[in-house]
């Protein structure tokens, strides 16, 4: 004869389960409310991650708007209407004019390296940024019209069709060999890993009157049972993908500002130990670190209207 649900109430593994029952419901309700704020925080991000992408559209728009509006600025400057000048005399503004250009380009490069593909498709297409802007051609003598994007050196000789290209990195210098060696080189599965090559990258760096070649290397290693390629990291650098040492570019910005060199100055003296950087180039690097020291020279501002009292030079 089967239980009645009388008997079943009075069996003590009946109520055991009638409160695991309950036990469970009032579990349920609570990962329901919690789904539900889940939800909500949710959204609350959502629109937070919008409202900051569309800010950040807004200020990406506003830097190629200064972009167009220097380049605008620069062809007013140096364009036809200054014919009666020459290029050495309007050389110097244009170095400043070129590490503007060169601070907006990284602050937009910067911008756009934290995008995904899908906000990079949404950005509208803009033309590169010309050097040709900063002069033009026809304001020029023929011997000194630019050829190849970068800004007649005040060296430069009336009777020369154009500038003649150097090797920036001469082949004659010494050469500092640093091997950045991965952590460890044993895969994830046991094995020894195997040496097949290696990448190497040459930077070009100072020493107060003698240039070197600081040259990295990156062994590369394979994992023969997994097929894998290891190799370590590059390290970070104040410009991507330049040649230029943090030693190099302290060199440069220190003779320029502190002690009042021009680039195209610093030019003739590096040429003397037979190293050619165009003064386009180191324009364009100091426009770069300029971008890159911004937070410090945000703190120092900060800390100087703290002061109470401020001197300056007003002559």
């Amino acid at each position: 004869m089967l239980p009645t649900l009388s008997d079943l109430s009075k069996d003590p593994i009946y109520a055991e389960l009638l409160v695991k029952i309950h036990l469970l419901e009032q579990r349920n309700e609570h990962l329901q409310q919690q789904l539900v704020q889940t939800n909500t925080r949710h959204d609350q991000l959502q629109q937070l991650v919008n409202k900051t992408f569309e800010e950040n559209h807004r200020l990406y728009l506003k830097v190629l708007e200064l972009i167009e509006k220097q380049k605008r600025l620069i062809h007013r400057l140096y364009g036809q209407k200054s014919e009666g000048l020459s290029a050495k005399q309007t050389h110097l503004n244009q170095e400043a004019a070129q590490e503007d250009l060169s601070a907006l380009e990284q602050i937009r490069d910067d911008y756009r390296h934290d995008l995904t593909q899908d906000q990079l498709a949404k950005l509208p297409a803009i033309d590169p940024i010309q050097t040709e802007m900063l002069i033009g051609e026809s304001d020029l003598e023929p011997s000194t019209q630019i050829t190849d994007g970068s800004l007649p050196s005040a060296t430069d000789q009336p009777k020369k069709a154009k500038r003649a290209k150097y090797t920036v990195i001469p082949d004659n210098l010494e050469v500092k060999t640093l091997v950045h060696e991965p952590l460890t080189t044993v895969c994830d599965c046991g094995c020894q890993m195997k040496r097949i090559g290696e990448d190497k990258q040459d930077k070009l760096g100072i020493i107060p009157k003698q240039f070197y070649i600081e040259r990295h290397i990156y062994p590369k290693w394979v994992c023969r049972e997994c097929d894998i390629i290891h190799q370590a990291a590059a390290p970070k650098q104040i410009i991507n993908k330049s040649i230029a040492t943090p030693e190099l570019l302290a060199h440069i910005l220190m003779s320029k500002y502190a002690d009042h060199q021009p680039l195209y100055r610093q030019n003739i003296i590096y040429k003397r130990s037979g190293v050619n950087i165009p003064d386009a180039t180191m324009a364009d690097w100091v426009g770069r670190c300029g971008v890159a020291m911004a937070p410090l020279v945000n703190r120092l501002h900060s800390l100087l209207l703290s002061e109470p009292i401020l001197h300056a030079d007003e002559t």
